[in-house]
Parts: C-alpha cells; sequence; structure tokens
C-alpha cells in the first residue's frame, strides 16, 4: 500500500506533467531531479511513475490518473530501500 502525498506540477503541453516539490510527513522537499519515467496500465487506469530526488534521498512517486491522486511508494536511502506500506 501506498500513502498519498501533496504534489505541486507544471504542465507543459509538449513535455507533459513534471512534479516539482512534494510533501511528505509534514516536510515539503524540492524535487532537484527527475532520474527516470514510466507508466504502468492497470486495468483501465495508468500509473505514471517518477524516479525522483532531491539532492539527499531518492524516491519513487506515482500519480494515479484515474483517481488524480499521488503516492509515494518508495524511498531510496544510499544502499537501503525503504517501502511505504
Amino acid at each position: 500500500m501506498k500513502r498519498e502525498i501533496k504534489v505541486g506540477v507544471i504542465y507543459d503541453p509538449d513535455k507533459g506533467t513534471r512534479p516539482v516539490w512534494f510533501v511528505f510527513m509534514g516536510k515539503k522537499h524540492t524535487i532537484k531531479g527527475i532520474t527516470y519515467r514510466w507508466r504502468v496500465k492497470r486495468g483501465v487506469d495508468y500509473m505514471d511513475h517518477y524516479s525522483i530526488t532531491d539532492g539527499e534521498n531518492q524516491f519513487e512517486i506515482v500519480y494515479d490518473r484515474l483517481n488524480a491522486k499521488w503516492m509515494i511508494e518508495n524511498i531510496y536511502n544510499g544502499s537501503d530501500s525503504v517501502s511505504i506500506k
């Protein structure tokens, strides 16, 4: 299970949606880079996955297009990975 988060995005008609910040556990993280982006189809829904960094940690956030919700799925801190439940 993922945790729902608040995400600030910029939409560009040519480049699509780009997350620029998110709030997790009361802390606002500025996104310094998107390292990878992919889309997964689940039934009629599409989930947009983003591997992002705030300059210290790597995160995997997901946008559920059908339900219009952002979630955090994983946090990568150095050699450790924490799956969000």
